[in-house]
C-alpha cells in the first residue's frame, strides 16, 4: 500500500477508527473504547494495522488532536510514513475516508445495530466483507482482488526499490557477461570433455547441437550429452619433420646473463659468450624440451632432465 486515508466516526456513543486504501478502496475498521481515543492508543492501534497489512508510504488525515499530537507524529517518523494533513474545514481533501464513514453509518442505521460491542463488531466485519466483494464504481474491480495486486509490504520500504533495481541490474550484467564469454562449438569439432565424476578428460567429436549450451558428443565410450562448460576445443599437434631432414649440426642457443635472456641462432663457437651458455636442442620446440645442456666456463657439460616445465623462468632465475 502507498496511500491510506484515516478518520474517526461515532455511532451511538462508540468510536470507530476507519482506514481506506486509496488504490484498492479496501476499508478496515477498528472498534475503540471511549478511553482509547488518545494519541498514544491511536499509535498502538495503527501499529497493529501496519503489522497486519504492511506500512503505507503516505497517511492522510484531518487535523484532529489525536493525529497532531507528538506521540503519533513521532511514531510516523519512526516507521518512515509521510503524514499529510487535509486543509481545515475542507473534508473533500480526505474524501476517501469521508465516503467510507458515510457508507458505514448508513449501513449500521439500516441494520439497526445496537451499541453492544459484540454486535457492533460483527456488523462492522459483515459490512467490510460485503464492501470488499462488491466491484467498486471507480475501478470496476473488487477491493479484495485489487489489494492482492498491490506492492508487498517490506520491513525497509525505502530501501526495497533501490536494492531490487540494483540486484536486477547485477543479475542482468552477470548474465550478459556469461553469454559473451560462453564457448560455442559446431558439429564435427574435435573437443576435449572433462568428466566431473572421474576427474579425467577424454577426446570426443561434436555430433549434434542440442541447445544453446548443450551438445551431443561421440567418444570411445559412445554418445554422451554434455554441457559446453566442460568442453574445450582440441588443439591439433604440430607436424614434426622426419628425422632424416633434421640438421643435427644446427642448434638454437639461449644466452643466460644476469639481466638479459637472448636467443641466438646458427652459433658454432659457443666459447664467445663467456658466461653460462645453454644449448637447446630438439629443433625450437621449447615447450617439449627434455634435455638441457648446461655449459660453464670450464667447458663441463651436464645434462639435466627438466621435463615439460617452461624454460625461460628457470633461465632468468639462474637455477636449472
Amino acid at each position: 500500500m502507498e496511500r491510506v486515508h484515516v478518520d474517526f466516526f461515532e455511532y451511538k456513543g462508540k468510536h470507530v477508527l476507519l482506514m481506506v486504501d486509496a488504490f484498492s478502496k479496501k476499508i478496515w475498521t477498528q472498534l475503540m473504547n471511549t478511553d482509547t481515543t488518545t494519541s498514544k492508543s491511536l499509535a498502538i492501534l495503527y501499529g497493529w494495522f501496519c503489522t497486519e497489512s504492511g506500512p503505507p508510504t503516505t497517511l492522510v488525515s484531518d487535523n484532529g488532536p489525536q493525529f497532531t499530537a507528538h506521540d503519533f507524529r513521532d511514531k510516523m517518523k519512526l516507521w518512515g510514513i509521510k503524514h499529510v494533513f487535509s486543509p481545515p474545514y475542507h473534508p473533500c481533501s480526505n474524501g476517501a475516508a469521508e465516503r467510507g464513514v458515510q457508507l458505514y453509518k448508513d449501513r449500521l442505521k439500516k441494520m439497526n445495530i445496537s451499541a453492544q460491542p459484540v454486535e457492533l463488531y460483527v456488523a462492522l466485519a459483515y459490512i467490510g466483507k460485503v464492501h470488499g466483494l462488491t466491484p467498486h464504481s471507480s475501478t470496476d474491480r473488487c477491493p479484495f482482488e485489487l489489494i492482492k495486486k498491490g506492492n508487498l509490504p517490506s520491513l525497509f520500504p525505502h530501501l526495497t526499490s533501490d536494492v531490487s533495481k540494483q540486484s536486477e541490474l547485477t543479475v542482468t550484467r552477470h548474465s550478459t557477461a556469461k553469454l559473451r564469454n560462453r564457448k560455442s562449438f559446431e558439429e564435427g569439432d574435435t573437443v576435449v570433455v572433462y568428466d566431473n565424476h572421474k576427474k579425467l578428460s577424454y577426446p570426443a567429436v561434436v555430433s549434434e547441437i542440442l541447445g544453446t549450451n548443450n551438445y551431443l558428443v561421440l567418444s570411445d565410450n559412445g554418445p554422451k550429452h554434455v554441457s559446453g562448460d566442460v568442453m574445450s576445443k582440441s588443439v591439433k599437434p604440430a607436424a614434426v619433420a622426419p628425422a632424416d631432414d633434421v640438421d643435427r649440426n644446427h642448434h638454437d642457443t639461449v644466452v643466460v646473463d644476469d639481466d638479459n635472456v637472448s636467443v641466438a641462432s646458427d652459433i658454432s663457437d659457443e666459447s664467445d659468450f663467456g658466461n653460462n651458455i645453454v644449448t637447446i636442442q630438439n629443433n625450437n620446440n621449447y615447450n617439449n624440451l627434455n634435455n638441457v645442456v648446461n655449459q660453464n666456463r670450464r667447458g663441463q657439460r651436464e645434462v639435466l632432465n627438466l621435463g615439460p616445465a617452461p624454460l625461460l623462468p628457470r633461465l632468468r632465475s639462474g637455477r636449472f
